[in-house]
């Protein structure tokens, strides 16, 4: 049974009320340990805010090391839906929809401990819930320099690993991005041959390993109709192109670097198998309207796997126990074939 450490995230918003709900549906994952990390008091009063009766069971790192202990445990708790927590304490209380940068600690220590969790080897994947950027780098900026730019980043920088690739997918489209959580502005400047060709590497080994086919890969310009020959831009010729030709006589299977507005039409879906945009806006968008709160997000690259819902924190309606689960549903789902699978 492999063990999966659910990030509690933001406590202000709707992943404490999603973590809450896991207690009731969690048997429908017979093969995995769901655990969630967050604080045991947070999710009791948050479900007492909510009418809902919900027992908690703490589990400690020794009951996570002893797989035959953790099975029997999560074996009762799906039986008998309690909610195995991890417990890590809040720094002051929170409210719904309210957002406390006296609480940033509490979100950075969740992400650590899975972290660390998952590199001692007590679990082996991570799921994700929403954390709030804005919060976050309004507490850090008292302190340092240097931005949180969010989940995927965060991890690629923990694990010290050179480069990872961000993908969102859902039942119908794969979508993946060379840049990520930047300005509009440094994304031309971020590119460069060497970028795209690991991102489109880790694509590659993602599908050859997880889907156990080659896979058709379409290449997004940066630029308005892919550049309109370099009128609207060099960097299809100069960057994107060469990478391309370079990897096709290695055995990718890869578009010419293909128009923005043009590369979701109908013909394009059925024949690819992802669609590697340049910036985030530019694929997001696309899969989002085709399945919001169907998709997961997936960090490729990294020694372990890690999944996230596709939304945010929802401030606005948390606390009402309004969120929709589906997200986080397929999260899990994903997360447990990635671990089928035995790679991220």
């Amino acid at each position: 049974m492999k063990r999966i450490a659910i990030c509690g995230g933001e406590p202000a918003g709707v992943g404490v009320e999603l973590c809450l709900r896991l207690a009731k549906w969690q048997h429908h994952f017979s093969d995995v340990a769901l655990f969630v990390i967050a604080d045991n008091q947070l999710l009791k009063e948050r479900a007492k805010e909510l009418g809902q009766a919900i027992e908690i069971r703490v589990i400690d790192k020794a009951t996570l090391s002893n797989r035959s202990q953790l099975n029997i445990v999560s074996k009762q708790a799906k039986e008998n839906s309690q909610l195995l927590v991890y417990p890590i304490a809040m720094n002051s209380s929170s409210i719904a929809g309210e957002l406390s940068v006296q609480n940033v600690p509490y979100v950075l220590s969740i992400l650590s401990t899975a972290h660390q969790l998952c590199k001692d080897k007590v679990a082996e994947g991570v799921l994700t819930l929403p954390i709030h950027k804005g919060v976050i780098n309004t507490h850090l900026q008292s302190f340092s320099s240097e931005l949180f730019y969010g989940h995927t980043e965060y991890f690629q920088q923990v694990n010290n690993c050179q480069e990872v690739v961000m993908m969102l997918a859902c039942e119908d489209l794969s979508v993946a991005l060379a840049t990520t959580h930047i300005p509009l502005s440094q994304v031309a400047q971020a590119i460069n041959q060497d970028l795209i060709e690991k991102k489109l590497r880790i694509i590659h080994q993602y599908y050859c390993i997880q889907k156990k086919h080659v896979p058709k890969i379409a290449v997004l310009g940066l630029n308005p109709h892919a550049g309109e020959g370099g009128y609207m831009g060099t960097e299809e010729i100069d960057i994107i192109q060469p990478v391309i030709n370079k990897l096709r006589q290695q055995g990718f299977l890869l578009s010419d670097v293909m128009s923005a507005d043009t590369a979701f039409i109908q013909p394009n879906l059925k024949e690819f198998d992802c669609f590697f945009g340049m910036y985030h806006d530019q694929v997001l968008p696309i899969i989002k309207h085709l399945g919001f709160h169907r998709t997961t997000n997936i960090t490729l690259g990294l020694p372990y796997p890690r999944t996230s819902v596709d939304h945010g924190t929802a401030l606005d309606i948390a606390g009402t126990n309004q969120a929709d689960d589906g997200s986080f549903r397929y999260s899990i789902e994903i997360l447990q074939r990635l671990l089928t699978n035995g790679t991220s």
